[in-house]
């Protein structure tokens, strides 16, 4: 028994002194997102975001980002209303586990986001906030040490009425 009470603490210390402990990585990326809500036309506003990535373990990962709208998409539904969507911001926690293939990796997110929607009809504005939780998955191609490009597909928080599911793209500069 204390053997293996003593394998499993020498095998958890080798995790939390791996290589990549610790690595802060910070970037930015540009989010192209589809809105798809029963009986209106799909929208496809766009985004930009900031992304920070703390790495905890080898194979895993928190992972924040926030984002701005940076366009909005006027679209004509059945009744030929004029129909206006921008994502005004959103943001969101995810712990992200990994599988990293030399300096790239393969990985999902599950987290918590909450997403802040503008709509206009016919010149009439609302807005809406929905929250919950975001699911997704992404690559990271490692293009130096300390430098990455991040592309990742996720659907920010999907209440029951709408789906907001995007790709963003962006850049990740890593600290240590």
């Amino acid at each position: 028994m204390k053997r293996v009470v003593l394998i499993g603490m020498l095998m958890i210390s080798s995790l939390s002194f791996a290589e990549d402990h610790g690595a802060l990585l910070v970037g930015a990326g540009i989010g192209f997102w589809e809105y798809e809500e029963k009986d209106f036309p799909e929208f496809k506003p766009n985004s930009f975001e900031l992304i920070a990535n703390y790495s905890l373990f080898p194979n895993l990962d928190l992972k924040a980002n926030l984002g701005l709208g940076i366009s909005e998409e006027t679209e004509l539904d059945s009744s030929l209303n004029e129909l206006e969507l921008k994502i005004q911001n959103y943001w969101g926690v995810y712990v992200k586990p990994k599988v990293n293939i030399r300096n790239h990796s393969i990985y999902a997110i599950v987290g918590y986001s909450k997403t802040r929607l503008e709509g206009t009809i016919n010149g009439i504005k609302s807005k809406d906030t929905s929250d919950g939780i975001s699911v997704g998955a992404g690559l990271t191609v490692g293009l130096n040490k300390s430098s990455n490009l991040v592309a990742e597909w996720r659907i920010q928080a999907d209440p029951s009425t709408y789906e907001l599911s995007g790709l963003s793209i962006g850049y990740v500069h890593e600290f240590e």
